[in-house]
């Protein structure tokens, strides 16, 4: 998830590098520390990984002075955010983003 994250990204060759220099790195404080390898469980991830999606959205609708709705009526753990474009006049009413 890390490396197609990063390629998407950066494209593959720097994702082929700062995947490499995570895997040392975790390499080294294993050896260094000598512990084992605990990796994090995926969900745990996902969930760290859609929270700082949904921070970098905020900031970037506050950026470009754009203000964002949850959709109360959903309830479940899906939030929906409604982007009004208030800057340039334009407004959106469906569901721009879905968790």
């Amino acid at each position: 998830m890390f490396y197609n994250r990063i390629k998407a990204k950066n494209g593959a060759p720097k994702a082929i590098v700062a995947t490499a220099r995570k895997i040392a790195a975790i390499f080294y404080k294993m050896v260094k520390e000598r512990v084992k390898f605990n990796p994090i469980p995926i969900e745990k991830y996902m969930d760290g990984f859609k929270e700082n999606q949904i921070k970098k959205l905020k900031r970037q609708a506050k950026k470009l002075k754009c203000s964002y709705l949850r959709d109360k009526k959903n309830n479940d753990h899906k939030p929906e955010f409604r982007t009004t474009l208030v800057n340039i006049g334009v407004r959106q009413t469906g569901p721009s983003l879905i968790f």
